[in-house]
């Protein structure tokens, strides 16, 4: 189960979350496993992921059980404050310790608009990676011999026929 709900297409690591998982897992008995998958491809349909090819990184962290116990002030453990530890232990593994988890409000469904403007950013930076290419630097041209010769040929004012 995935906490956020979809999938993020945004800027931010990681999107406001929804309790369900820790819900299912309290009411169940049974723990929860983080999981922390980067670099999967996404192109505006479900199938999307299994038709392009991509380096994934998927990342396990140890399973994390229920709390089954009153809280210092008396109270019982919510859902939401396991929701925000499992959410913890996902940016660990991310190389993100840093990062404050949030919990989604009622209306955390984006609108058209919002899921517009989420697809074409995230295809603009698709688009610059893969002008960047895999080491970051822009790309060498595919054939540097013609290129060159190209070039000579625009400063000596002959054209290639």
């Amino acid at each position: 189960m995935l906490p956020e709900g979809r999938i993020n297409m945004g800027e931010e690591f990681m999107m406001p979350a929804r309790p369900g998982a820790a819900l299912v897992a309290m009411k169940a008995g049974v723990p929860i496993v983080p999981c922390y998958i980067e670099g999967a491809p996404y192109r505006r349909t479900v199938w999307s992921p299994l038709l392009m090819r991509a380096r994934v990184t998927v990342r396990f962290g140890e399973p994390m059980f229920p709390p089954n116990s009153r809280k210092a002030d008396g109270s019982d453990p919510t859902a939401e404050d396991f929701t925000l530890e499992v959410l913890k232990a996902i940016a660990k593994l991310a190389g993100r310790s840093d990062f404050q988890p949030k919990l989604a409000g009622r209306n955390w469904k984006p609108t058209q608009d919002e899921l517009n403007a989420a697809i074409e950013a995230k295809e603009r930076r698709d688009n610059a990676e893969k002008l960047a290419g895999p080491n970051g630097r822009s790309r060498q041209p595919a054939n540097p011999v013609a290129n060159s010769l190209s070039g000579v040929a625009a400063r000596s004012g002959s054209v290639a026929g």
